[in-house]
């Protein structure tokens, strides 16, 4: 390996700490992480992290596509120029019955129970819907937020 190319690139690094800062347990969720089950997803492949094409729309067609899909979730990230509006659109779009999508995005960030959960890259989370619903159905019974 040359001594200027990097292993892990730093984008990937970034992103990977934003993902983190949501599964790390903290005050604001009594001491749970904003999303209980992301560190046990992380760790055990579960969750694919995947640079995203830049056609949004196509990421989330590849996972429909595949009919034995067996992650709990695949977030493809995205340079910082995605706009939310675009990622907003494509979960609108793409989000069917085995499905659902959801996005993060500075320029539509919501502090959620008091913390920041975007980061510097734009994020779009796709999720097998009934292992979502499970976790969520299975959440602590101290968890503060209450998914509409």
């Amino acid at each position: 390996m040359k001594k200027d190319q990097k292993w892990i690139s730093n984008d990937y690094v970034e992103v990977l700490q934003q993902l983190l800062n949501i599964a790390t347990p903290s005050k604001q969720f009594n001491g749970h992480a904003p999303c209980p089950w992301l560190a046990i997803g992380l760790s055990t492949g579960k969750v694919s992290i995947e640079r995203g094409t830049g056609e949004s729309i196509e990421d989330v067609k590849k996972i429909i596509e595949q009919t034995n899909y067996k992650l709990w979730a695949t977030c493809y990230w995205y340079q910082p120029d995605m706009t939310a509006k675009e990622l907003d659109l494509t979960c609108k779009i793409m989000s069917n019955n085995n499905i659902t999508c959801l996005y993060m995005h500075l320029d539509d960030a919501k502090d959620t129970m008091g913390q920041k959960l975007c980061g510097k890259y734009p994020m779009l989370i796709v999720q097998s819907k009934s292992i979502l619903d499970s976790a969520r159905n299975n959440l602590p019974p101290d968890y503060p937020y209450k998914f509409d």
